[in-house]
C-alpha cells in the first residue's frame, strides 16, 4: 500500500462526458502517478470494478437516475472508510452523497472540491433537482463544508463566489484554489484536414467553438460578431461542435442570413476527436457570460491553437492575454483581433509552454492530502 490511501467520489467520471469527470480523472491519474493510493467511487452504465494502467481503481455503481445516491449510500455501507485518509467529494452528485450519508466524523476527513456547479444548490432556480431542494440539500451541504477537512476551489473565482453565497466565514481559512491540470496525453497537437472534410476553401481562416450550445456559452454573441466579420471579410469559416438548447435557434438564424457556406455545426466530440480539430484550425473562440474556470481554453492551447475568451470570471485565470490569446470585453474588440488575424502572431512554443506552467500549479493537492 502507498504511503496515503485516497477516495475519490464523484457522479461524473469519463467516458462520460463533462467538465466534472475530466477534472475527476485527471486528479486521480495525477495522484496516482505521484505515488499516491488512489480509489474511485463513481457511476456508470455497468457495475463492476477495475482498475487502470496509471494504478488507480475505479469503482462503478450501477447508474440510474435519481437512485444513484442511495446506491452509493449502499456502497459506502459495506466499505470499510477507515482505510482512507482522505475522501474527496468531487461534484454536486458527491457532495449530495456525503452531505446525507456520511457521519460527522467521516464528513471530517473529506476535502470538497468546489467547481461551480455548486450555485445549483444555493439557487433553486438554476436546477431541475427540485427533489434535492425539498430534502434541504442546502443546509446540509453548509454542514459537510463547515466538517470538512479541507475545501479546494477550482479557481479564485470561484473560491469568492463560494464564500460570497454561504456567507461561511470561518471555512475561509481551510479553502485552498487548486487548479486542475490538464491531461496532455489527450491532447497534443495532431492536425486534420478539415478544409476537406466539410469543403472549406482551403483560403478561409478556420475558427472554432465547442461544448454545449447555449446563449450563456456566447453564442449569440458571437453569431453577431461573426456576422460582420463575413461582411468585411468572407475568408473565414466557423465550426461548431456540440449540442444544446441554443442548436436550432442558431441553425435559424444561419439559414435566414444565408451563412450556410460560412459555418458548420457538428455534433458532440470524443475528447480524441476533438483533439483533432482544436489542432487543426486557426483560432479557438469561446465568449461565455461565465465560466468556473474554462480547461477548453487550455485544451486548445495544448493542441497549438490560440484563443479567444471573455474577460472576466475564471477565464481570466486560464488565458495569458498576448501570450495564448487574448481576453475581450467589448464586441468590437474582438471584431478586431479577427480581422488582423492578430493570433496569427502567437507561438505554438509560447502556449505549449503556457500550458506547461500551469500544469505545475496542480503540485498543490499533494501539500493538501499529505498534511
Amino acid at each position: 500500500m502507498r504511503e496515503n490511501k485516497i477516495l475519490l467520489i464523484t457522479q461524473e467520471f469519463p467516458p462520460d462526458v463533462g467538465g466534472c469527470g475530466v477534472v475527476a480523472k485527471s486528479m486521480a491519474k495525477y495522484l496516482s502517478e505521484a505515488g499516491v493510493d488512489v480509489e474511485v467511487l463513481t457511476s456508470s452504465s455497468i457495475s463492476g470494478t477495475t482498475k487502470t494502467e496509471e494504478g488507480y481503481l475505479i469503482r462503478n455503481v450501477k447508474r440510474i437516475p435519481k437512485v444513484f445516491p442511495l446506491l452509493f449510500k449502499w456502497h459506502l455501507m459495506w466499505r470499510n472508510l477507515e482505510q482512507f485518509k482522505y475522501i474527496i467529494i468531487n461534484d454536486v452528485g458527491a457532495a449530495f452523497v456525503a452531505s446525507f450519508f456520511l457521519s460527522k466524523k467521516q464528513q471530517q476527513k473529506c476535502i470538497v472540491y468546489i467547481q461551480g456547479g455548486e450555485a445549483s444548490i444555493f439557487d433553486a432556480t438554476k436546477t431541475n433537482l427540485k427533489l434535492y431542494h425539498a430534502l434541504d440539500f442546502k443546509t446540509r451541504y453548509l454542514t459537510l463544508l463547515k466538517n470538512a477537512h479541507h475545501i479546494m476551489a477550482v479557481s479564485q473565482c470561484v473560491k469568492n463566489y463560494l464564500l460570497e453565497v454561504s456567507k461561511l466565514d470561518q471555512i475561509k481559512e481551510k479553502m485552498s484554489v487548486i487548479y486542475p491540470s490538464l491531461d496532455l496525453d489527450i491532447f497534443y497537437p495532431e492536425p486534420i484536414n478539415l478544409h476537406e472534410k466539410y469543403s472549406i476553401e482551403e483560403s478561409s481562416q478556420l475558427l472554432l467553438s465547442a461544448g454545449r450550445i447555449d446563449i450563456k456559452k456566447g453564442y449569440e454573441r458571437q453569431y453577431l460578431i461573426f456576422k460582420k466579420l463575413i461582411s468585411k471579410n468572407p475568408s473565414y469559416h466557423w465550426i461548431i461542435v456540440g449540442v444544446g438548447p441554443y442548436s436550432e435557434e442558431l441553425k435559424q438564424k444561419i439559414k435566414k442570413d444565408k451563412l450556410e457556406k460560412f459555418i458548420t455545426i457538428d455534433g458532440r466530440l470524443t475528447q480524441s476527436e476533438l483533439r483533432k480539430y482544436y489542432s487543426s484550425v486557426n483560432l479557438f473562440w469561446q465568449l461565455s457570460i461565465w465560466e468556473s474556470l474554462g480547461l477548453v481554453y487550455l485544451e486548445a492551447n495544448a493542441c497549438g491553437t490560440p484563443v479567444i475568451g471573455t474577460a472576466g470570471s475564471g477565464i481570466s485565470e486560464v488565458i495569458d492575454s498576448n501570450v495564448s490569446g487574448y481576453l475581450v470585453t467589448r464586441d468590437e474588440e474582438c471584431l478586431q483581433i479577427l480581422l488582423e488575424k492578430s493570433y496569427t502572431q502567437i507561438k505554438e512554443s509560447a502556449l505549449s509552454e503556457h500550458v506547461r506552467e500551469f500544469n505545475l500549479k496542480r503540485e498543490k493537492i499533494l501539500d493538501v492530502i499529505k498534511n
